[in-house]
């Protein structure tokens, strides 16, 4: 017998602020963050740089779930998840050469939409994303990424250049996933983007031509096993599985997790279309041990390409889960694989999967993060907007 289930996507809602790189423009030269001889271990930011660290994680003690187990505001504040924030954050402003004052006017944007940051550099990254685009649309207009339109759409294809050099720090193929999740947030997230608007973008990027016309387009995912799924996610949580490698210093494992769950536990099949690892038709991992794989696509280990894959391969749609989750039910089902998006650029930044349920109306859920068997689906969706679609596996 079938058994109904559904693809999610949840997006964290924004506000807007102001961008960065007009301010820098006017600085004389580059104060960095860190000192010459920083290791990996060195955590000696500057006093307010460390400062406005500390306030987005504390902030974060009352409306995210990283760090809703934690009973002491010492935990929240020098913690593993709060160390490995710190870390992700210096590298990444030593990576891409950010001034002092540009990373001030980052954290200062975070802080004000009352973000957070997962304990990884791809997270930062993606939130820096958005970041950029806000900066630049607000050249423009008045309420910068907040809301999003076709006319903000073909604002920025007309642009392309312009704004390829403001993401100075992207891949051709980041840029694209980038300018693709922006796409299709002006249908719900759907892959019915305007026909107009792909042939204007293909038209700049001959990269986006053929990541665009390889997209999979079926909506129907057989023999799915969710019971296998969960089961792997449970048996693996605590430690990296036989034969594969721990992404964690690469960026997160989060959807390298969840790949693996849905093809070891859950029987889905591995996909090869071409050569192209970026390109999101192809789902695929292969490698030796737990050495780092000597072929695997993006979609198998990004968030972002995850997502992609998926949304194409199962579809999806949108909806909202308010703050006060007592008075709904939370419509999922057990071995729903989730990613947690921005809702201002449409890129995943994070992967998990459903686990059984947890009371009347909650299910545990289940990641390669947190490593916990206790965590809560709905205080982490909580005030978000939900992105899925009923399937038939």
């Amino acid at each position: 017998m079938n058994k109904k289930i559904v693809f999610l996507s949840i997006v964290l809602v924004f506000s807007m602020c102001t961008g960065v790189h007009s301010i820098d423009s006017n600085c004389l030269g580059k104060r960095m963050l860190y000192h010459a001889d920083i290791g990996e271990d060195n955590l000696n930011l500057t006093d307010d740089i460390n400062s406005k660290l500390n306030q987005i994680i504390r902030n974060s003690s009352a409306n995210s779930n990283i760090y809703v187990a934690r009973n002491k505001m010492n935990d929240m504040l020098y913690g593993e998840d709060a160390t490995n924030i710190r870390k992700s954050f210096i590298s990444f402003v030593r990576d891409n050469d950010l001034s002092e004052q540009e990373a001030k006017n980052f954290l200062d944007y975070i802080y004000e939409i009352g973000d957070y940051f997962e304990p990884n550099s791809y997270d930062i990254k993606i939130a820096f994303n958005e970041y950029v685009m806000n900066r630049f649309l607000n050249e423009n207009f008045v309420d910068g990424i907040e809301t999003f339109d076709e006319a903000k759409m073909k604002y920025i294809i007309q642009h392309y250049d312009e704004l390829k050099q403001q993401y100075y720090y992207l891949e051709e193929e980041e840029y694209v996933d980038l300018l693709y999740s922006l796409m299709t947030r002006l249908n719900d997230f759907s892959n019915n983007v305007n026909s107009e608007l792909i042939s204007d973008i293909s038209s700049k990027s001959e990269y986006f031509k053929k990541y665009n016309v390889d997209l999979i387009s079926t909506r129907s995912v057989p023999g799915y096993n969710a019971k296998g799924a969960v089961e792997y996610a449970k048996a693996n949580l605590k430690r990296t599985a036989p034969g594969y490698y721990n992404f964690h210093q690469d960026g997160g494992d989060c959807a390298n997790f969840i790949s693996q769950c849905l093809y070891e536990g859950g029987g889905m099949e591995m996909r090869e279309v071409n050569g192209d690892k970026y390109n999101n038709s192809n789902w695929y991992y292969y490698g030796n041990g737990n050495s780092f794989p000597y072929k695997y696509s993006a979609s198998w280990a990004q968030a972002s390409n995850f997502k992609h894959h998926w949304g194409a391969r199962a579809g999806i749609s949108v909806h909202d889960v308010p703050k006060d989750t007592s008075r709904i039910y939370f419509r999922t089902e057990y071995g729903t694989p989730i990613s947690i998006i921005r809702k201002n650029t449409g890129q995943a930044r994070h992967t998990i999967i459903v686990g059984g349920k947890r009371g009347t109306n909650d299910y545990w859920y289940y990641d390669h993060s947190g490593g916990n068997f206790d965590n809560s689906l709905l205080k982490r969706v909580r005030g978000e907007k939900i992105v899925q679609e009923t399937l038939t596996f």
